[in-house]
């Protein structure tokens, strides 16, 4: 009850030495639509009363349904808390916006406590169970503030050492350079056929490279990749996902044939498809926004994360369809998904492969 979740922050309020009225007048009635308006008029009749008050919150729950949205909480002591959010509406159709700033920076300053104080408690947990010999890689998409609670924490009980993230060729020219040192010439279109197949794990692609120099192909061509590099998953959707837009079916449905046998195996095909279609979906919008290749695996990568080389193909893949092409795609994948984790059978595969790439 949000009434409850008011009076428990009018009591912490108070036991920081705050003065605080409660005010649990029911504004919705008679029409949802109109309860700002009446909201207001309360704030107003708090404002005359009592000129020198500082803050007004009005306090909501969050209404989206639960069933079709993110389960957006943290685990504090192994219990689910809901998240806070401050809402400052910024008044663009208003030139009167009265302590915007002020409100706007409180509720950041508000925002930032709270999130330290949720990460730091994280990972004091973390730190308490982990190995003395684990190694943490953290990202920040800015440079870390080292004045800040998570990060003193951290420093309390491990050695910390900076980064730069690696250039979007970067990891190219370290895959061209540890092939030399192995005494392999890798050239850049055989080197970006090894990222596409293993992805961007550099563990990965460094056993690929044993590989080559263990079957002594020093100068490896790109059918030797496809023939020496590991028959993974990862390489199964690869090569089902090439055969499919290149229109040879026979050879994608001998794919899946191997694999259908294997219920588990089936869905992590199914999941591993669903991720080459998802960035697709983004890609082919940037691409009907006028963007070029280049730009749009940037954007994927700044809005997903999604490495560059998957972001990259993504961008390419996505112009052999049409957005609702797409959608249709992702929609057919996840009724599948949800067919074999609820024990259910998968539609006739060849047909229903033929629609998610568009072919009938």
């Amino acid at each position: 009850n949000i009434v409850r979740v008011g009076e428990e922050l009018k009591k912490l309020l108070e036991e920081k030495g705050f003065r605080v009225i409660h005010d649990t007048t029911d504004h919705e009635p008679p029409k949802l639509a109109t309860a700002y308006e009446r909201s207001e008029q309360t704030m107003r009749y708090y404002q005359e009363k009592y000129p020198d008050m500082d803050l007004y919150i009005d306090l909501h729950r969050d209404a989206a349904d639960v069933e079709k949205s993110k389960d957006d909480v943290v685990i504090l002591e192994g219990k689910r808390c809901a998240r806070i959010m401050f809402v400052v509406g910024k008044g663009t159709k208003y030139e009167d916006k009265p302590d915007f700033d002020a409100n706007y920076a409180l509720a950041e300053r508000l925002t930032q406590d709270v999130y330290v104080s949720e990460k730091t408690f994280s990972f004091e947990k973390i730190l308490e169970v982990l190995p003395e010999q684990t190694k943490l890689v953290l990202y920040y998409s800015k440079k870390p503030d080292m004045r800040k609670a998570v990060y003193k924490e951290i420093k309390k009980k491990a050695v910390c050492a900076e980064g730069d993230s690696l250039k979007e060729d970067a990891l190219l020219k370290w895959l061209i350079s540890s092939a030399k040192k192995e005494g392999i010439r890798l050239a850049k279109p055989v080197a970006e056929l090894l990222i596409e197949i293993c992805g961007s794990e550099m563990y990965a692609l460094k056993n690929e490279l044993e590989k080559l120099k263990y079957a002594q192909i020093f100068q490896p061509t790109e059918e030797d990749m496809r023939n020496i590099v590991a028959g993974s998953r990862e390489y199964d959707i690869f090569n089902f996902h090439n055969a499919m837009m290149a229109g040879n079916y026979s050879e994608a449905f001998n794919i899946f044939e191997k694999l259908r046998r294997d219920r588990s195996a089936l869905m992590g095909f199914i999941g591993l498809l669903v991720s080459k279609f998802s960035p697709m979906y983004m890609a082919r919008q940037c691409a009907d926004a006028g963007m070029n290749d280049r730009q749009i695996a940037e954007r994927l990568s700044q809005a997903t994360g999604i490495k560059h080389y998957p972001a990259l193909f993504a961008a390419r893949d996505c112009r052999d369809f049409q957005l609702e092409q797409i959608r249709r795609a992702l929609q057919e994948l996840e009724q599948a998904d949800r067919a074999l984790k609820t024990g259910g059978k998968l539609p006739e595969y060849k047909l229903m492969f033929l629609k998610i790439y568009g072919k009938v």
